[in-house]
């Protein structure tokens, strides 16, 4: 079982997401974080408490900076595919050793 509450201890996490790549026999963790204007303002203290705390796992941190308030149901739509398709992109070009070292990405403008 997997608690979002023991990624980081004691903050939650919005979506824990873990891979397996068989080939090397190596675990990748993701936590994603979703924020904006409809959750909270941005760059909270408990925002700064993950980004921090984060650094101390083995898990890497991506930020989703989102805009849904000011949006219609169809461009809402289509910025969650478009967030998808760069939280994949973002992944796959980890898990292939093409993104350099990172713990925390940003991701902004949805």
């Amino acid at each position: 079982g997997l608690s979002s509450n023991a990624i980081i201890p004691p903050k939650e996490i919005d979506i824990p997401i873990i891979i397996y790549k068989k080939a090397s026999n190596r675990y990748y963790r993701y936590a994603i974080e979703l924020d904006g204007a409809i959750w909270h303002k941005k760059n909270t203290k408990s925002d700064e408490e993950k980004n921090e705390n984060i650094k101390n796992t083995d898990w890497k941190l991506i930020r989703i900076w989102f805009k849904a308030a000011e949006k219609s149901k169809k461009e809402i739509e289509s910025a969650f595919r478009r967030m998808s398709d760069d939280v994949c992109t973002i992944i796959m070009a980890d898990i292939n050793n093409e993104a350099g070292d990172w713990k925390i990405k940003y991701l902004e403008d949805y």
